[in-house]
């Protein structure tokens, strides 16, 4: 019973010893901070500068993203260069079993890393909270304030790449839109230069109206020719004359006609017509997508501007004033704990052994 008793406080006592005397004292500083939005209500006008544009519902994501960073090698490499952090935790004043090695590799670096910088995400609230631990108060303040101006960096980056990349996007739309009203607009030049028309509906619709008179001449004249021919032998000056004038004022109608709508003939006014009209639909298409575009762009610059991210720290890094690591009773309770439970387990492997071989 001795032994057993001696076997189970030995290890208790040791460690209460190590942890209270031997062990160097390392102060934790917290902090809680989330990832937020300045998202305000922005019309949405499609386009495909909108599909890049940070939705409301990646806040989430992106503070499970901060949370990842201040775990990787990366953070850890920065915040080493600035506040020279392995030299701190692997300095020979600290106590031999926590302190790093002099020559650790980037792998124990980072399992090192990852016991005094401890980050926990809540997927309900979005917060994270950070706890740091450093062999110096000032050190510990430093190292949490550094992590919390790294993560603010990084949701910079995340929200200032998705608006470049939709502003830029728009932007592209906007191009487009104005080569497309360019061409359509030398079209158009191009098809008044060539026909000497500035709009051929209207120039048909005078041409309809000499038509319309020269119609109405004509059945005057034949109109005149009916009556004389009562009275008036058919060779008659007067007779001859309005038939030639009927005549020619025929001539001049088919001609008329012709120019209005000769389908057989390319340079008709009915094909100009339906020329003029492709190109005017053309360009009113162009100017709407130009519109529409610029629009898209404006929109995009609002929503750069309105769903910026940002990292709100409501519980600032503070300057611990004691140290709260290593707890000697407590971690002294652990090893008693431990050490039961070993004991039972030897016991219970030793009992079945030697039932095993009855004796």
């Amino acid at each position: 019973m001795k032994v057993l008793l001696a076997a189970m406080l030995l290890p208790s006592v040791g460690a209460f010893l190590y942890f209270q005397i031997l062990a160097s004292p390392m102060y934790i500083s917290e902090t809680h901070f989330a990832v937020r939005s300045a998202a305000t209500s922005v019309p949405d006008v499609g386009g495909l500068a909108s599909m890049f544009m940070p939705a409301g519902g990646s806040v989430g994501a992106d503070a499970m993203i901060v949370a990842e960073y201040i775990q990787s090698p990366d953070i850890m490499e920065e915040i080493d260069q600035e506040l020279q952090l392995f030299s701190h935790f692997s300095s020979p004043d600290n106590d031999l079993f926590s302190r790093l090695a002099a020559n650790a590799t980037r792998d124990e670096r980072l399992k090192y890393w990852h016991w005094v910088v401890k980050p926990s995400y809540d997927p309900e609230s979005g917060i994270i909270a950070l706890k740091v631990k450093a062999y110096e108060p000032a050190m510990a303040k430093q190292l949490a304030e550094a992590v919390l101006l790294k993560s603010e960096a990084l949701v910079n980056t995340i929200s200032q790449r998705s608006q470049i990349d939709a502003i830029a996007l728009s932007m592209a739309e906007v191009k487009t839109a104005e080569i497309r009203v360019k061409k359509s607009q030398e079209a158009l030049r191009d098809f008044r230069n060539r026909s000497g028309m500035l709009d051929p509906a209207s120039t048909a619709g005078g041409l309809q109206n000499i038509i319309s008179q020269l119609e109405s001449e004509a059945v005057k004249v034949r109109a005149a020719i009916a009556e004389a021919s009562t009275y008036m032998s058919q060779n008659a000056p007067s007779l001859v004359g309005l038939k030639n004038r009927l005549a020619a004022l025929e001539n001049q109608l088919v001609d008329e006609k012709k120019r209005l709508a000769g389908e057989s003939q390319p340079g008709s006014l009915s094909s100009l017509a339906g020329e003029f009209e492709d190109l005017q639909t053309e360009n009113e298409f162009a100017q709407r997508q130009l519109v529409a575009a610029m629009t898209s762009m404006e929109v995009a610059r609002l929503k750069a501007e309105a769903k910026s991210r940002y990292v709100v720290a409501f519980q600032n890094p503070s300057l611990p004033d004691e140290s709260l690591y290593p707890r000697p009773f407590l971690f002294a309770a652990y090893t008693l704990v431990g050490t039961v439970v070993l004991i039972g387990i030897l016991s219970l492997i030793i009992a079945a052994v030697r039932e095993h071989a009855n004796f």
